[in-house]
């Protein structure tokens, strides 16, 4: 009989010595396929959603108006806190009144705007690019075509200062950097109101300039002219001369003007010679309108031509009313002082002008801390001139 008929009955298509797979690894091979599967898909998901699928809201944002802040406004409107100087007078900015600011108006206001943003440290450092040109002796302030020397190195007013209607103080510190321990005091120990005035034959007139700047004064350059008393003359290396033809005298004064830049005008050292002699006057503030300088005069006396010619010439000028010189006594200081108080009480501003002087400075100080409670406040020169030159 065939051996077949002998053999346990076994399932079709079984071999002998092979087991059946077990359930539970078929089980564990079709999860892991669809896990491939789950995760392929997911893959496909994420790789274009770089938010995995999070929540999201998206919103359009729409640029605004420049944003402004304190006192820096944009260019079409005066800063909020200072008012340009030629504004002091009803202290309202052109934007408020309705007013143009005319040619180069933009200019002078951004340019107080500068002015204003660098005052918490000082002014703006000197030169300008646009406001200066070359000479044989050195850089020479100039007018560009929309802003002057007279506008761009002055002091601004405040906001409190131009709407105040108290009678106003002007007081200048002249001959700065012929002694330097007076200098320094003068610019470190006096608020930034004080004008100064630096001597343009001192031997480093620009690091005085830089300085005062620095701790806010607005600056004049001192410029020595022809005096009655020849002795005064002798005090100057290259002063001003009335005998000069035109063309000396316009080399004169180039040399003098290129001692140093950052100054807004100039004020007369002597000069009581050559401010009557009209020749001479017309070829001064024929040069400083070119260039766009104020003039401010000091102890010239009444014979001088100067109000007159600046008029005439639509200069920006203003003349002081009291000169504090060399060689008074501390009680005739404290007279003038008192002077000056007495004119602005009874004019609205007075203008005073006191050398660098131990005895002078030691009094000036205690009497700027007085004008407050005599109802005065004290402004820059710049802020007392005429301006004409607009």
């Amino acid at each position: 009989m065939s051996k077949e008929l002998h053999d346990p009955l076994m399932p079709r298509g079984r071999r002998v010595g092979h087991k059946a797979p077990s359930f539970s690894a078929l089980r564990i091979a079709t999860i892991a396929l669809v896990c491939l599967m789950l995760g392929g898909f997911s893959w496909l998901i994420l790789a274009h959603d770089p938010n995995g699928g999070m929540p999201r809201v998206v919103a359009t944002i729409e640029k605004g108006d420049p944003i402004t802040t304190g006192s820096i406004t944009p260019k079409t409107a005066p800063p909020s806190n200072t008012i340009t100087a030629h504004q002091a007078g009803d202290a309202t900015s052109p934007a408020d009144s309705g007013r143009s600011v005319g040619p180069g108006g933009a200019a002078r206001v951004e340019q107080q705007i500068a002015s204003l943003a660098a005052a918490a440290s000082g002014l703006i450092k000197a030169p300008l690019p646009h406001l200066v040109e070359e000479s044989r002796y050195g850089l020479l302030p100039r007018r560009s075509e929309t802003e002057t020397p007279a506008l761009a190195y002055a002091r601004p007013l405040s906001r409190d200062q131009a709407q105040s209607d108290a009678p106003r103080v002007v007081l200048i510190i002249s001959g700065l950097g012929l002694n330097p321990r007076m200098s320094e005091l003068a610019i470190d120990q006096l608020p930034p109101d004080v004008t100064v005035a630096v001597s343009a034959e001192s031997a480093n007139a620009q690091d005085w300039i830089d300085r005062a700047r620095q701790d806010g004064h607005e600056v004049l350059l001192q410029v020595p002219m022809e005096a009655r008393d020849q002795a005064a003359n002798r005090e100057a290396a290259r002063p001003l001369l009335a005998s000069a033809s035109p063309d000396e005298l316009t080399d004169q004064l180039h040399w003098q003007l290129s001692r140093a830049t950052g100054y807004f005008g100039i004020v007369n050292q002597a000069g009581n010679q050559f401010t009557t002699d009209i020749g001479g006057m017309t070829v001064l503030l024929g040069e400083l309108k070119q260039r766009g300088l104020a003039f401010v005069e000091a102890g010239t006396g009444s014979s001088s031509l100067g109000a007159s010619l600046a008029k005439a010439a639509q200069l920006d000028y203003a003349k002081a009313n009291v000169v504090i010189s060399a060689g008074l006594s501390p009680e005739a200081v404290d007279a003038a002082l008192d002077e000056l108080v007495e004119i602005a009480k009874r004019d609205g501003l007075a203008i005073g002008t006191a050398s660098a002087l131990p005895t002078v400075l030691q009094k000036i100080g205690p009497w700027i801390d007085e004008l407050e409670k005599e109802g005065l406040i004290l402004v820059p020169a710049s802020s007392a001139l005429t301006f004409l030159d607009r």
